[in-house]
């Protein structure tokens, strides 16, 4: 069984917009509200809306209503969070861009509740 990792992103529903993620074809991305989430991180039977990745990036429509959580999963012996990039671009606003290095990932010393390496 092959090991992985994963990034959680929460993004909560407000503009009408696109969420775009530039990463590796072999990468999975998951859009998953609050009850599924909690459910995929219990181990437990989720429902996901599942993004297909091809030529390293995909893209969807942003919810405008709840909180959600993009799952980024990958190949734990290759996983590497510098190599995804996600691009927010809002309806009526100039494209927005957050590199991964800008995410919030867990360290030691904090733990940020919208996004967790496992």
């Amino acid at each position: 069984m092959t090991s992985t990792e994963h990034i959680y992103h929460k993004i909560r529903g407000s503009y009408p917009g696109y969420i775009g993620i530039e990463l590796p074809n072999d990468y999975k991305v998951m859009l998953l509200d609050e009850e599924n989430f909690n459910a995929y991180r219990k181990g437990i039977e989720y429902q996901a809306i599942i993004e297909e990745v091809k030529f390293n990036y995909c893209h969807f429509k942003k919810p405008v209503e709840g909180s959600w959580i993009i799952v980024i999963e990958g190949d734990a012996t290759y996983f590497d969070p510098s190599r995804i990039n996600v691009i927010y671009k809002s309806v009526d606003n100039p494209e927005l861009s957050t590199k991964s290095s800008e995410l919030i990932f867990p360290t030691a010393s904090t733990t940020h509740p919208d996004a967790f390496i496992r």
